[in-house]
């Protein structure tokens, strides 16, 4: 928007000929529209990882020692023997957590964001 409003400026101080102030208008367009693709389209379709919503779930629910995404993580990956144990303990103490929250508060966005903006809550 701060193109547009410096591209109308410029028009009224300068009274540019039309000739000039078409190519200007495509690229006002040009760049809201990246500007749009950029912040908008990228981010809605990006896929949600379990991870990024296990660390919205901690903060949102003030979830300490990073309980829950370390669940995740240690699901993942191959363990030895003497890891196993560690992890899972770290797996019930996780369930444990994710026990008490609503499930309802795992499906609003909102609700996990709380108050984030959407790029900073879930991207």
């Amino acid at each position: 928007m701060g193109v547009w409003l410096l591209l109308f400026i410029l028009d009224n101080l300068l009274n540019l000929p039309a000739a000039i102030r078409f190519p200007l208008a495509v690229a006002g367009g040009s760049l809201l529209l990246v500007g749009w693709v950029r912040k908008v389209a990228i981010p809605l379709l990006r896929e949600v990882s379990a991870e990024r919503i296990a660390v919205v779930l901690e903060q949102s629910h003030g979830v300490k020692d990073n309980v829950l995404i370390n669940a995740c993580q240690l699901e993942s990956q191959t363990l030895a023997p003497g890891e196993r144990l560690f992890a899972a303990k770290t797996v019930d103490h996780s369930a444990r957590m994710l026990s008490f929250m609503p499930v309802k508060s795992f499906w609003n966005a909102r609700h996990l964001c709380n108050g984030a903006s959407p790029r900073d809550c879930l991207l």
